[in-house]
Parts: C-alpha cells; sequence; structure tokens
C-alpha cells in the first residue's frame, strides 16, 4: 500500500508529461488499460469466472455502474487539474479520501481501529506528495490558504494519530483491580 500511496503521488508528473493529449483521451486510456490489468489479475487468481454470476443481481450490476461512475468522474477531474496547472488545489482535495475510507472502515470493521488509522495515514502521503510535486517540481504558486490549509490538514493528522496511538497503549494494559 505504501508503494501505491507513493506511485500516486507523483503520477502528476507523468500526467504533466502527456498534457498535449486531451483529458478525455488520457482518462479512457487509463480506463481501458486498467480494465484489462483487472482482467488478467481476474485470470491469475482464477477468478474470472465469478464475473458472470456477480452481475447476474441487477443490485451489483448497479454498484459496478455507479462506483465506475464515481472512479471516473475522480480520475478525469484529477486528469484535467493536473492539465488545467492546478495540481496544489486537487491534492488538497484527496486529503478529503483518506477520512472517508477510514470512516467507512470504522463502520464496516468496526474492531480493526488502529490499522485502519494506519491505513488512513499512508493514504495521506499521495496527497502530500502531490501538493510537493506541484509547489517544487511542476513551480505552482502556493498562496495564503494552501499556508494555512496544509498545516492544519498535517496538525489534524497528529492530534488524530497521537490519540489513536494512545488508546491502543491503553487497551494493552492490563485492568488495574481495586486494591483488596
Amino acid at each position: 500500500m505504501l508503494a501505491a500511496c507513493v506511485i500516486w503521488g507523483f503520477v502528476p508528473l507523468y500526467y504533466g508529461l502527456v498534457s498535449h493529449v486531451p483529458p478525455l483521451e488520457v482518462l479512457s486510456h487509463r480506463t481501458l488499460w486498467s480494465l484489462l490489468l483487472f482482467g488478467l489479475l481476474l485470470g491469475a487468481q482464477g477468478r474470472l469466472g465469478e464475473l458472470p454470476q456477480m452481475l447476474r443481481s441487477g443490485w451489483n450490476v448497479l454498484l459496478v455502474v455507479l462506483g465506475s461512475l464515481m472512479i471516473a468522474i475522480n480520475w478525469g477531474a484529477f486528469i484535467l487539474a493536473i492539465q488545467v496547472g492546478k495540481v496544489a488545489e486537487s491534492s488538497l482535495g484527496y486529503f478529503i479520501f483518506p477520512l472517508v475510507a477510514v470512516l467507512l472502515g470504522r463502520l464496516i470493521h468496526a474492531s480493526r481501529r488502529l490499522p485502519l488509522a494506519s491505513v488512513g495515514l499512508l493514504q495521506y502521503i499521495n496527497p502530500s506528495l502531490q501538493f510537493l510535486c506541484a509547489v517544487v517540481i511542476l513551480g505552482e504558486t502556493v498562496t495564503v490558504w494552501h499556508m494555512i490549509a496544509f498545516p492544519m490538514i498535517w496538525a489534524a493528522l497528529v492530534l488524530y494519530s497521537a490519540e489513536a496511538l494512545r488508546r491502543e497503549r491503553a487497551s494493552r494494559l492490563p485492568p488495574i483491580s481495586p486494591a483488596s
């Protein structure tokens, strides 16, 4: 997961190199190559046969279509942001995703608090690297609002992490028994 976050953090550099290609074409290539890679992965795992069975349910088809649309909108907006020189702004937007991911993980897997918190923190590597690429490599301007938002986000992460770590350590301590 760490490698994925680091790679995604530097992906604005790649999309910047192909900024002469229309965003819809870049999105189309990304979608088709992702579909091919996902198909190969399912094939390697021997799970391609599960697809027709899964897609028999109208509910599953609806979820796949909705998820696909959400991903396409996210990817398209990101590609467009890079091409119009708004990587710093898009990176700040990506700080929202780990919050949502940890919240959903907490709701679905309530007993895995610290690992989910750690996963959430790993996902902040991506937008942090995107922000650094925008400012240091791509030469985007850092505004006063960036200078306010970025440290506030990391201060909140430090507080959240410290509290999660404190709770995890407290849960490992043996209970204190009353004096007899």
